[in-house]
């Protein structure tokens, strides 16, 4: 295993020399470069690698126990131009707030539904963040990723497509952290949007090339991809017309009416209420899918996400404009200290006579980085003791 380190962060190379890692963890420095994006980085990471298969995880991935075996063993079954096998995603904290719940369902949406769907259509599939495997070979045929692309996943997914090859979605899970605060929820859904707009763009370069080569499949593509990121951009203006409509009617009433003539207008009515139903209801079904069923009363707030993505929408396309190889940072770990705060809470004080004893030893606080890191060793000892055992 590869564990890959910027050379600007020391943090973070002091922290692995004191864990003590294990013997299969061999820890590569990626040089100080332009752009500074986590494709760059796993492009080195694929200089370095010698095994016959690759997959990349994040840091504060939790991997099923036997992913690395199933993989392995689909490799072995799946036809030759199947040259990426995506695991599902979804969150090990969805019960931490409203924003979690929701980050939940739609991820079971996305993982568990449509990307299944798209491969039962045998169309691009943009793959995820993470639990992406490879032959490493095709891998380097491909050239690794775009190292200027925030959402490099989903590019790799559509150019793999693209040269005759595909993805096939595994029936195994990764659990990754949702996040819980707002802000940093933002900088994250800004980046992804960000890098779709990216993913589009470069792939419309010859629209007109992409359809004679991709047939249906060019259409799908401007569906999947480019149909999403404008109904990021038109929703809010959509519900504020609506509002408006029923709210204040006697004042902008007219002027929607002649906006919309009379068949889109009742159109327009139907989708607004079938639609948007039928929308919450695939969200029930990713939920049922990961039988997170005390989830589904929360999709009732999906509508306010949306907009919440919208907002996050406006950022992206500024840097899109002025910045758009910034690699907008995440913070992870948050879920675990908020759970050891929880736990030093509710542990009992229990009160004593004063002794006279030698001071102890103080620990510097963790920082999130060591955390996981520390969890990181954790999991690749029980994964490779289960993986023996099995």
């Amino acid at each position: 295993m590869i564990l890959l380190l910027e050379e600007d962060d020391a943090e973070a190379q002091q922290v692995t020399k004191i864990l003590n890692l294990p013997s299969y963890v061999r820890v590569e420095i990626v040089p100080k470069s332009q752009p500074k994006t986590k494709p760059k980085a796993c492009n080195w990471g694929l200089t370095k690698s010698h095994g016959k298969y690759l997959v990349v995880y994040d840091a504060e991935d939790e991997p099923e126990p036997l992913q690395l075996k199933k993989s392995y063993l689909a490799f072995l079954q799946v036809p030759a131009n199947v040259i990426c096998l995506q695991a599902k995603l979804n969150y090990y904290n969805p019960n931490e707030n409203l924003l979690t719940k929701i980050f939940t369902a739609e991820y079971s949406l996305w993982f568990d539904v449509i990307l299944a769907g798209l491969q039962s259509l045998n169309t691009c599939i943009p793959l995820g963040g993470t639990s992406n495997h490879f032959r490493t070979e095709d891998l380097r045929h491909l050239k690794g990723w775009d190292a200027f692309n925030v959402t490099e996943d989903a590019d790799l997914g559509m150019r793999l497509f693209k040269k005759g090859f595909k993805t096939a979605i595994i029936d195994s899970t990764t659990l990754e952290e949702a996040n819980s605060r707002l802000k940093n929820w933002m900088r994250q859904r800004s980046r992804w949007i960000k890098g779709y707009m990216q993913t589009y763009l470069v792939h419309n370069r010859h629209p007109v090339k992409l359809f004679k080569e991709q047939g249906l499949h060019g259409l799908l593509f401007q569906l999947i991809l480019g149909g999403k990121i404008a109904f990021i951009y038109i929703n809010p203006f959509l519900w504020i017309a609506t509002i408006a409509y029923f709210a204040l009617n006697s004042l902008v009433g007219p002027t929607i009416q002649i906006l919309y003539p009379g068949y889109i207008f009742y159109i327009a009515f139907a989708s607004l209420v079938f639609g948007n139903f039928t929308y919450l209801y695939y969200y029930m079904i990713g939920l049922a899918e990961r039988d997170h069923w005390s989830l589904l009363k929360y999709v009732i707030f999906v509508p306010v996400y949306w907009l919440l993505v919208s907002l996050a929408a406006l950022l992206a396309i500024e840097q899109l404009v002025f910045k758009p190889h910034h690699w907008e940072k995440t913070i992870h770990g948050i879920n675990i200290l908020e759970s050891q705060k929880r736990i030093a809470i509710k542990t009992p004080v229990v009160p004593v006579a004063p002794i006279a004893l030698k001071p102890p030893d103080l620990k510097p606080e963790i920082s999130p980085r060591e955390l996981i890191l520390e969890r990181i060793e954790k999991k690749l000892i029980m994964q490779t003791e289960k993986l023996a055992i099995s």
